[in-house]
């Protein structure tokens, strides 16, 4: 990266999330760092294992995925050590953006001495174009979730949560989950700390889709539920809105910048699955509040995610920031 740096000579070096080691070029350059904060894993790290032991991830894991290094502990572990290398590298960090009120705490306190810039994403083409479509009120409730397989998304929820539901439902509910692939080990954990079968709840993990394929999906939804109990400003939940689904999330993190409770949509306490199916069972009993509740999402979201905005604001921080750097360097 340096040697990068050293041969284009760029004006500003903008690093997109302080997960990986791309930000630690800021103490090898002169040159202006910006770093966007995207999923700061520093105040993450405690919300990880989500309710599961260390117990629990070598009982009910894989054993071949623990001999050779790629088990859900050893992915902790490594999130772990991330964390410690992001406070190395925004120690002495100068800029900083994000999306959310919490990201711009966070930042207060890992980068003390860097400004932070507000500036939103551009969302995937496929979620402007895409808005939900009416759906009979007979028939079972059609719930779709974007999640990775990360042991800190709320997955045990889901589960506890859509048993929940088939007690209070006329019928039972189907729970699709996109992008988190059926063979993640999380799955098996979950299933049998927790004695149940997620196919046996109707609960569809559908893998990776494309941005078309998902907009499709999340068109063809009653509602969007985002369970996980650690976040900053989940895309999953941004393109839900932006369709113009009624959303039922966590609040924790960022989520709250994102979502205001009974305005553009529902927020509940993390890893509660009461709390969470009460709040789904209400948007399916109330169309009216749904409806609601999904125009409204889509209403704050187009604002939001508006393209030219967004890139307005951008090259604004690029100025103000090469601003700095030509009056540090004229004094």
């Amino acid at each position: 990266l340096k040697s990068v740096a050293e041969r284009y000579r760029p004006d500003l070096i903008h690093v997109w999330g302080t997960e990986f080691f791309f930000g630690l070029v800021a103490d090898s350059v002169e040159i202006p760092v910006l770093f966007e904060l995207q999923g700061p894993r520093t105040p993450n790290t405690a919300a990880y294992l989500s309710g599961l032991s260390k117990s629990d991830l070598l009982r009910h894991g894989s054993p071949k995925r623990l001999l050779n290094g790629r088990s859900l502990l050893h992915r902790y572990y490594r999130y772990r050590r991330s964390a410690g290398r992001e406070r190395r590298m925004l120690a002495s960090a100068r800029f900083l953006s994000g999306r959310t009120e919490w990201d711009r705490t966070v930042g207060a306190v890992l980068a003390p001495r860097a400004r932070y810039f507000h500036c939103d994403r551009v969302l995937r083409p496929p979620f402007y174009g895409a808005q939900r479509q009416p759906l009979p009120s007979d028939g079972p409730l059609q719930i779709v979730s974007t999640l990775r397989g990360n042991a800190y998304k709320g997955f045990e929820t889901v589960a506890l949560c859509t048993e929940i539901l088939r007690r209070l439902l006329p019928d039972e509910p189907r729970w699709a989950i996109l992008g988190a692939r059926p063979e993640e080990e999380i799955h098996r954990i979950v299933e049998r700390k927790l004695g149940i079968s997620f196919a046996g709840l109707g609960v569809e993990f559908a893998g990776p889709q494309s941005a078309a394929d998902l907009a499709a999906r999340l068109t063809g939804a009653h509602l969007f539920v985002h369970p996980s109990r650690a976040d900053n400003s989940p895309n999953g939940v941004c393109e839900a809105m932006l369709v113009g689904l009624p959303v039922v999330t966590t609040n924790v993190g960022g989520i709250p910048s994102l979502v205001t409770d009974e305005h553009d949509g529902l927020l509940v306490p993390p890893g509660d699955p009461w709390a969470m199916a009460a709040a789904i069972c209400r948007l399916a009993r109330e169309p009216q509040l749904a409806a609601r509740l999904g125009a409204a999402a889509r209403s704050t979201a187009t604002r939001r995610h508006d393209p030219a905005t967004i890139v307005d604001t951008i090259l604004s921080i690029y100025r103000e920031i090469l601003a700095v750097g030509s009056a540090a360097k004229a004094s």
